[in-house]
């Protein structure tokens, strides 16, 4: 007889300060169905890397110019849009008491 073991869900809080290798993160979870997300939508800035030495500064302008130097092609589709979670929620609400309700409203 095989033994099946019960996937547990895993709860992801993300808010808009969520951003980079953590908001690509988060992306790569919410493929999963037993990911749940919530929170408020990520800081969209997950596809291009920006280092301290990737700032120029125009000739003759004084405008400063940031040139990434890095893409990743898998996350573009999201750059400008963020990952919404699942359920979103108000900053002026307890967000740990929404989610204990929602995980107990589903058991």
């Amino acid at each position: 007889m095989k033994k099946y073991l019960k996937r547990p869900t895993v709860h992801v809080i993300t808010n808009a300060s969520t951003g980079s290798n953590a908001e690509q993160f988060a992306v790569k979870l919410k493929q999963y169905d037993h990911v749940i997300s919530y929170g408020d939508k990520t800081k969209d800035s997950l596809a291009y890397e920006l280092k301290p030495n990737d700032f120029y500064t125009l000739p003759s302008s004084g405008y400063l110019a940031a040139l990434p130097s890095k893409r990743d092609k898998e996350f573009l589709p999201s750059e400008t849009l963020g990952v919404i979670p699942d359920p979103t929620f108000d900053f002026d609400k307890n967000w740990i008491s929404l989610i204990e309700a929602q995980i107990a409203n589903k058991k």
